[in-house]
């Protein structure tokens, strides 16, 4: 996708692999229906992480901070996890310091090697500068996240959603276009 170009209703595809968000490629406000939407991105490529806490701690590296609007972000986790011994992982999303899953997280697994794939939709934030964390945690054992490029690169993307409003300008309604721009 070009610079400046954006695609509605899903996200614009990559071909062969992640690319990293180059911030200077972020769309501009011209292209866009009523402000502009920003996104970011956390990438771990070396170095694997392990926890032992049975309580909610943040993943080292994958913070990302933005400002938005009153909108919804989308956040997209995509990472290679691992559990030793007995028990499960547990992973979850803080917005603001507030975990958005109940006791068990939004997601987990339980084996020697598991797909670490989260997406999940903000409520709507207020306007002003947000931090969106991974946080993880185990019930027993030792949770992994392989973060290598030999394997996985570790990533947190966070997307703000403009959202047409249905006349009633509230920009909270009927529709959800997503601006992104990979390279």
């Amino acid at each position: 996708m070009a610079t400046g170009q954006s695609q509605k209703g899903s996200v614009a595809g990559v071909q062969g692999g992640y690319a990293p968000l180059d911030s200077s490629l972020l769309i501009p406000p011209a292209y866009l229906p009523s402000g502009y939407a920003q996104s970011a991105i956390a990438t771990r490529t070396a170095g694997d992480l392990t926890t032992t806490s049975t309580t909610f701690v943040d993943v080292t590296d994958m913070t990302v901070t933005l400002t938005t609007g009153a909108r919804r972000c989308l956040v997209f986790c995509s990472a290679l996890g691992g559990h030793t011994g007995s028990g499960s992982t547990l992973i979850d999303i803080a917005v603001d310091g507030t975990r958005q899953g109940q006791t068990l997280g939004l997601t987990g697994g339980n084996s020697a090697s598991f797909p670490l794939v989260l997406t999940f939709l903000t409520p709507v934030l207020s306007a002003g500068s947000h931090t969106i964390k991974l946080q993880w945690r185990v019930d027993a054992g030792t949770a992994q996240i392989y973060a290598s490029t030999a394997i996985s690169p570790a990533i947190l993307t966070v997307l703000e959603l403009i959202a047409g409003d249905g006349g009633g300008g509230s920009g909270v309604g009927d529709k959800i276009y997503l601006y992104t721009n990979y390279r």
